[in-house]
């Protein structure tokens, strides 16, 4: 069963209503007044990805890029003895590949990962978790528990499957 927490938005608005022509919404017909909207927003945990896959820094990139390729995914959470020390990335890969001499048998994910890692909490609002990510153009949120151990990934295609789901919702 899923839960979900509702936040409480008052506003007052007109919107139109389905199945109304353009005359008779010009003409002040089928809108409502909306005292208050109540949004329901599901948790973070509805859409990320539990218990994502993850690599140790010491890895080579070439294995980090036959780990993603084999599960399909762009994005590794690094650990280091359990504890999250980066994210590395399909892009960080191909950037790599592309500098001289930049060789990903040699390479190692410490070297190539990114160190400053959005990480969110379980209950963290979804929508502001995909603001931040749209803002700062992260692919990526590493959900963690209070003590900082990775529960699971929220990426872009959690964000477009999330959005598919409500707009499916809000046709019907």
């Amino acid at each position: 069963m899923t839960t979900f927490s509702a936040s409480v938005m008052p506003t007052r608005a007109r919107r139109p209503c389905a199945g109304f022509t353009a005359a008779s919404l010009a003409a002040g017909a089928g809108t409502l007044d909306a005292i208050l909207i109540i949004m329901v927003m599901p948790p973070m945990s509805h859409y990320m990805t539990r218990q994502p896959w993850t690599i140790r820094k010491g890895a080579t990139m070439a294995q980090a890029h036959a780990l993603m390729r084999k599960h399909a995914i762009r994005h590794l959470p690094v650990l280091d003895g359990g504890a999250l020390v980066g994210l590395v990335s399909e892009r960080d890969l191909h950037l790599i590949e592309t500098q001289p001499g930049g060789n990903p048998a040699v390479v190692t994910v410490e070297e190539a990962m990114t160190s400053d890692v959005y990480t969110v909490e379980l209950n963290a609002p979804i929508d502001g978790v995909v603001e931040h990510m749209a803002e700062r153009k992260q692919g990526s949120a590493i959900v963690i528990d209070p003590h900082g151990a990775v529960l699971g990934i929220f990426t872009t295609v959690d964000a477009l499957q999330m959005l598919a789901e409500v707009l499916r919702k809000a046709t019907r």
